[in-house]
């Protein structure tokens, strides 16, 4: 997570998120599982491929200013699609270049603090590889199941 971001939920939420850094090995390991077909190198191909997550129909659109939404549940979303509920998910801001992980329930607990809408295009996957998703500044969540 960008240093500026962690900063702002330190100074003004009073949250860390607890944030794993992936090291540069295991980095290279996670993004050949999640693109098999492509050099883990390659980042162009990486960037036009996490581009094509978001021409997948959404499976959900979130408006903040929906009362509703503020109170949106990403693990009611993983049950509703029937996803894994997995232990932990590497999450980027940046295309995979830099990865975190974190437990999937301290993400669903707050979820809100990952993501903004309007401001980032986050990419979750699950950390058993089964999905991964696009959380477009939309507010689109797209989801890929592998």
């Amino acid at each position: 997570m960008d240093k500026i971001k962690l900063e702002l939920l330190r100074d003004m939420e009073g949250y860390i998120p607890p944030l794993i850094p992936v090291t540069e090995d295991d980095k290279s390991i996670i993004i050949s599982r999640i693109f098999p077909a492509l050099d883990v190198k390659d980042e162009i191909a990486i960037c036009r491929q996490i581009d094509s997550w978001a021409f997948i129909t959404p499976i959900y659109i979130i408006d903040y200013e929906n009362d509703e939404d503020l109170r949106f549940n990403f693990h009611q979303l993983l049950l509703k699609e029937k996803l894994s509920i997995c232990d932990y998910v590497y999450i980027s801001y940046d295309s995979f270049r830099e990865i975190d992980k974190v437990s999937l329930s301290e993400f669903c607990k707050k979820f809100i603090y990952y993501w903004y809408p309007v401001a980032d295009d986050v990419e979750i996957v699950a950390d058993d590889f089964s999905w991964k998703m696009l959380l477009c500044h939309a507010g689109c969540i797209h989801l890929v199941r592998t």
